[in-house]
């Protein structure tokens, strides 16, 4: 009778067990369900522009479900959006921690540490970026930023022109381009970019400069362009050795 006793016990251990993993299971699935609908309601949100709300979304599925590496990716461009690059660095920084090494990732972290003043582990992300995804134009952009920053330029033209031959008609690409050129005194060469990118429609964009920027530049760049020209003019009327050719 002891015996029996006792396997009736074990029997009732057991489906007490059964039960509390029953309940644990159906309490997982309801926080990963509200996790996943945070997360959700956070990307329509950050797809209207309401990025604090959005941010609060994306807490709210972090904190459901914490080795969501979505998540953490999410509140790093969030808060990358909203400027406070000390917060996108931690978060990026978890999600790249928890497995989520897309390019995409690798490339928003680039951008982070370059506003940290981290040039040298900016650099280091966007290449990898560029090796996840060697033929998305907007991560040669960035390495090309990058290595123009540590002040290798030749490894930046590089960058830049690859980035045109991937993509010639993103304004992104004609715009960051047109402002290295500009940047190397290559007048010719950054005006022509900068009048195909103004004439497009503008492009959202978090990658270097803006399409304000671009007619700004190409406004100075223009005239100083025409100053040039006039004072060749003015040289050649003076009798001047340093006349253009004509």
């Amino acid at each position: 009778m002891r015996f029996g006793r006792g396997k009736e016990s074990r029997r009732a251990v057991w489906a007490l067990l059964a039960c509390c993993l029953l309940v644990s299971a159906a309490c997982a699935q309801s926080r990963m369900r509200a996790a996943e609908a945070h997360y959700n309601k956070g990307q329509e949100l950050r797809q209207t522009g309401d990025l604090r709300g959005a941010l609060n979304e994306f807490k709210k599925a972090a904190d459901l479900s914490p080795h969501s590496a979505g998540a953490h990716y999410m509140l790093g461009a969030t808060y990358y959006g909203l400027g406070d690059w000390t917060s996108a660095e931690k978060e990026l920084k978890t999600a790249l921690e928890l497995g989520y090494r897309e390019a995409a990732v690798h490339a928003l972290y680039g951008l982070v540490l370059d506003r940290l003043n981290n040039k040298q582990g900016a650099l280091k992300e966007h290449q990898e970026a560029v090796r996840l995804a060697p033929n998305e134009a907007s991560y040669r952009v960035n390495l090309g930023l990058a290595q123009e920053e540590l002040g290798d330029i030749g490894a930046a033209r590089a960058s830049f022109e690859f980035a045109m031959q991937l993509n010639p008609h993103s304004q992104v690409v004609l715009i960051n381009a047109g402002h290295f050129y500009a940047n190397q005194g290559e007048i010719d060469k950054a005006i022509d970019l900068l009048r195909q990118a103004v004439r497009k429609p503008p492009e959202a964009s978090e990658l270097g400069p803006s399409i304000e920027y671009a007619q700004k530049r190409l406004a100075e760049l223009e005239s100083q362009r025409r100053a040039v020209n006039q004072s060749g003019i003015e040289n050649h009327a003076d009798g001047s050795p340093n006349k253009p050719r004509s």
